[in-house]
């Protein structure tokens, strides 16, 4: 298998693996990520959902946001500052309204710009607060 170019997610996925220990047999073992999407996305050629990414992060022993690009995301917004995190912590968006204690429905709305309850702010305010 050639080298990734440094920088890569692939680059990034195959460094912290070795650096880690791990071959891709065992590492596939202890995340349940079939041993072909673990190599394809060494290789560059898959990216891993947000959820896989922090399985292999979390077997690494490394922070996941490692994996993303969350660090260059804008926060200029409330949404932006959310969205940030959310990758930062490789939650989906289902994950993050239960994180936050909201109902989806309303987290999509807000995330579509729609008119949304105050108390749905607050809970978003309170949760970038807490992390």
């Amino acid at each position: 298998m050639a080298e990734p170019e440094p920088g890569t997610l692939a680059y990034k996925f195959r460094q912290n693996r070795i650096n880690a220990g791990f071959t891709i047999q065992r590492l596939s073992a202890v995340t349940g990520i079939s041993f072909t999407s673990i190599s394809k996305a060494e290789q560059g050629k898959l990216i891993p959902r947000l959820y896989n990414i922090k399985l292999i992060a979390d077997a690494l022993g490394v922070p996941p946001y490692i994996f993303t690009e969350a660090d260059k995301m804008p926060e200029e917004t409330l949404l932006q500052r959310l969205d940030k995190q959310r990758v930062m912590q490789c939650l989906s968006w289902k994950e993050l309204a239960k994180n936050i204690g909201v109902d989806i429905a309303d987290l999509y709305k807000y995330k579509q710009g729609k008119k949304v309850w105050p108390r749905l702010i607050e809970h978003i305010v309170a949760w970038l607060e807490n992390n």
